[in-house]
């Protein structure tokens, strides 16, 4: 059984190559379906919602509509772990 602080430590080393990336998909995969504790998958969608806000280039929140796509489809992968945080993000990008 894989363990929280397995895949926390995983996360927080870092990953050097693509296998440490794979390896560590497989394991927060098997934690999931073993724990229901989405918690990883969040916070990666969360990351990367958070690095489309904070680069100046994308001119947040008036995306081009590809970037706009993206960020709408992060939104709906975070909407099946977290409504409300995934509400939260939704609303940055509406438009008046």
């Amino acid at each position: 059984m894989t363990n929280y602080y397995q895949l926390e430590n995983m996360l927080v080393a870092g990953f050097k190559s693509q296998d440490e990336f794979e390896r560590y998909q497989e394991l927060k995969q098997n934690y999931e379906a073993e724990t229901m504790d989405y918690s990883f998958s969040i916070r990666e969608i969360v990351s990367q919602l958070e690095v489309i806000i904070e680069t100046k280039e994308n001119d947040f929140p008036d995306l081009e509509l590809g970037l706009l796509h993206d960020y709408q489809a992060l939104v709906e992968r975070l909407r099946k772990h977290d409504v409300v945080q995934a509400e939260f993000y939704r609303k940055k990008v509406q438009h008046g």
